[in-house]
C-alpha cells in the first residue's frame, strides 16, 4: 500500500470543505479522492473541534422573563444549559467554559 502524502492542516481544510460540498458519504468521498478513511476522519473530527472553539459567541436579545425562569444558554453547536434560577454568574461562566 502506497504512503499517502503528508498533507498540512490547510490542505485539510481544503479537502473537508469539498466534501462538505460534495454531497457524499465521508467513506465514499474518501474512496473517491484516495484518502485513508480514518485519516480523513480524524481530521474531519479535528477541524470541527476547532470550529468550535474559535467560534464568536453572539450576543441575541432575549424578552424579559419571570424571575423564577430558568437560564437557557445556547452554544453554536445548538446545544442547550439551562440553569435553574439562583445560580450565582461566575459559576455559570465556568460551566459554559468547561462545556466550550
Amino acid at each position: 500500500m502506497q504512503r499517502q502524502p503528508k498533507r498540512s492542516r490547510e490542505e485539510w481544510r481544503q479537502i473537508v470543505d469539498r466534501y462538505q460540498a460534495s454531497g457524499l458519504k465521508a467513506v465514499e468521498f474518501a474512496r473517491q479522492e484516495g484518502l485513508n478513511v480514518h485519516t480523513f476522519a480524524w481530521w474531519r473530527h479535528e477541524l470541527r473541534q476547532e470550529a468550535r472553539r474559535t467560534a464568536p459567541l453572539t450576543l441575541v436579545p432575549v424578552p424579559k422573563t419571570p424571575a423564577d425562569a430558568p437560564l437557557v444558554i445556547r452554544f453554536p453547536d445548538g446545544t442547550e444549559l439551562r440553569v435553574p434560577p439562583g445560580h450565582e454568574p461566575d459559576w455559570v461562566g465556568r460551566i459554559a467554559d468547561v462545556l466550550l
